[in-house]
C-alpha cells in the first residue's frame, strides 16, 4: 500500500513539474520503470509477509524486528528514489532553460542579421538616390550654363543691332534737324497767331522801350497786363486790321506747310514721330506736357468735347469775374460745369456728336483719297 502511496505522489509531482511535450515522454518512461520495480518489491514483499507469518507464530520478537527492519530498508529506499527523481528533474529543468537560452540567441542572431541586411539595403538605396540626385543636378546646371551662354550670345547679337541702329537713326535725325532748322528759318513769320498775340508781338518791344510807363518792374507779366488794357481800349476798326493781317500771315503759312509735306521723307517724319513718342513717356512721367506729333496738315482735326465747348463759351463771354490764372479758371469751369442741369449739357453733348460725324465724313474721304494717290 505505501508503495501505491508513493507512485501516485511521484506521478502528481510529475505532471504538475512537466514543462513540454519531450518532457511528458521522459517522465512516462520513468514511471514505468519505477511501476516495474514496484511490481517486483512487492512480489518480494508477499514472499516475506508469508514468511514473517510463520515467525509469528513460532517466534513473534523476532518476527517484530524483521518488520521493523524491513519498514526502516523501504523507507530508506523510498528516500533515495525521491532524491535521484528530484537530481533527474533539476537536471532536465536546467537542460530545457540551456535549450532555452540558446534558442533566444538564435532567434536574435537571426533578427541581427535580418536587421544588418535591411540597413544595408536602405543604404544602398539612399546611395543611388544620391548619386541619382547629384547626377540630375549636374545635367540641370550644364543646361542653364547652356542656357546662359545662348542668351548672352543673343543680347550681344542685339546689342550690336541696336547699335547700328542707334547709329543709323542718329544720322537720319541729323538730317531732319538740319532740315528742320532750314524749314524754321523760313517760317519764323508764319507762326499761328490770334489777333490779339499778333498785337502782343508788334507792340511788346515798343512797351518795353516806352519810357512813359512808369519804372515798376518790366517783366513779362506786367507788359502783358498793360498790352491787355490798351487792347481793352482799343476800337473794333483797329483790332481787325491785326486779324486780317493774322489770317494773311496763316493763308501763307498753311501753304508753306502744305509744300514742306508734299516734299518731306515721310520715313524721316515716321522716325521723328517715334522719338518724340519715346520722349513723351518721359514727360508724361515728369508731369511735363507732351511733344505734339508730325501730322499732314490736310487731316481734319478732331471736334473739341462737350466740357470744352462749354469752356469756350465762357470764354467768349467775357466775363470780368473770371480768374487769370489757369488753375483757378479751370477749377471754376469744372464746378460750373458739375452745377450745370443735364438739359443744358445735353445741348453741348449733341453739339459734339454731330460735329463728331462730319469729322468722321471728312476723315474717312480724307483717308481714301490718300489710298488714291499712293496707287
Amino acid at each position: 500500500m505505501l508503495k501505491q502511496l508513493n507512485l501516485s505522489n511521484v506521478q502528481h509531482t510529475l505532471s504538475t513539474t512537466s514543462p513540454s511535450a519531450d518532457a511528458e515522454i521522459n517522465q512516462n518512461k520513468i514511471l514505468n520503470l519505477l511501476e516495474n520495480l514496484a511490481i517486483k518489491n512487492s512480489k518480494k514483499c508477499m514472499n516475506k509477509q508469508s514468511k514473517i507469518i510463520d515467525l509469528k507464530e513460532n517466534s513473534p520478537e523476532k518476527a517484530n524486528t524483521i518488520i521493523k527492519s524491513n519498514i526502516r530498508k523501504f523507507k530508506e529506499l523510498e528516500k533515495f528514489k525521491l532524491n535521484k527523481f528530484k537530481e533527474l528533474k533539476k537536471r532536465k529543468l536546467t537542460k530545457f532553460k540551456e535549450l532555452k537560452k540558446i534558442k533566444l540567441k538564435k532567434i536574435k542572431e537571426v533578427e541581427k542579421y535580418r536587421l544588418k541586411k535591411l540597413i544595408d539595403l536602405e543604404k544602398r538605396k539612399l546611395k543611388k538616390f544620391k548619386e541619382l540626385e547629384k547626377c540630375e543636378l549636374k545635367k540641370s546646371k550644364e543646361l542653364e550654363k547652356c542656357r546662359l551662354k545662348k542668351v548672352i550670345e543673343l543680347e550681344k547679337i542685339k546689342l550690336k543691332k541696336a547699335k547700328d541702329l542707334k547709329i543709323i537713326k542718329k544720322k537720319k535725325l541729323r538730317e531732319l534737324a538740319e532740315k528742320k532748322k532750314l524749314d524754321k528759318i523760313k517760317l519764323k513769320n508764319l507762326i499761328k497767331i490770334k489777333r490779339f498775340k499778333k498785337y502782343l508781338e508788334l507792340k511788346k518791344n515798343k512797351i518795353k522801350s516806352d519810357p512813359s510807363i512808369p519804372t515798376e518792374p518790366k517783366s513779362a507779366r506786367n507788359v502783358i497786363k498793360i498790352m491787355s488794357k490798351k487792347w481793352k481800349l482799343m476800337s473794333e476798326s483797329e483790332k481787325l486790321e491785326y486779324e486780317q493781317k493774322m489770317k494773311l500771315l496763316k493763308h501763307s503759312y498753311t501753304a508753306e506747310l502744305h509744300k514742306w509735306w508734299d516734299n518731306v521723307d515721310k520715313n524721316l517724319v515716321k522716325l521723328e514721330n517715334r522719338r518724340r513718342r519715346v520722349i513723351n513717356k518721359i514727360r508724361k512721367a515728369n508731369g511735363i506736357c507732351k511733344l505734339s506729333l508730325l501730322v499732314d496738315p490736310r487731316e481734319p482735326t478732331r471736334p473739341s468735347t462737350a466740357y470744352y465747348l462749354f469752356v469756350k463759351d465762357i470764354k467768349e463771354s467775357n466775363n470780368q469775374e473770371l480768374a487769370a490764372r489757369y488753375i483757378d479758371f479751370s477749377k471754376y469751369t469744372s464746378a460750373k460745369w458739375k452745377e450745370l442741369p443735364e438739359s443744358e449739357k445735353d445741348i453741348y453733348r449733341n453739339k459734339f456728336t454731330s460735329a463728331f460725324k462730319l469729322y468722321k465724313e471728312a476723315l474717312n474721304k480724307f483717308q481714301s483719297g490718300q489710298i488714291q494717290n499712293n496707287i
